[in-house]
């Protein structure tokens, strides 16, 4: 495995993928704020306790009532993120 860890750079949303081998969805990069994409085999989020799970929500992860409120497509529903 390699690691690769970059700064200074915003992380727009993550790119989200249907497993082909597995029953859920799975993140395979992200979109920087640029437009810009990093593809990658996992991703490890850690965006502190605000940070992560607005980047959760803006990708489609959360609770379907807010997202749709929001504008956002829901990809993953999931009744606990941002919730506390």
């Amino acid at each position: 495995l390699r690691l690769s860890v970059e700064t200074g750079v915003q992380v727009a949303s993550l790119l989200l993928e249907p497993s082909s081998s597995l029953s859920h969805t799975v993140c395979r990069g992200v979109r920087l704020a640029d437009g810009s994409l990093r593809r990658a085999g996992q991703v490890i989020l850690c965006a502190g306790a605000v940070g992560s799970p607005q980047l959760l929500e803006l990708s489609g992860v959360g609770r379907e009532d807010v997202l749709k409120a929001a504008g956002v497509a829901c990809r993953v529903a999931n009744e606990h993120v941002g919730e506390h």
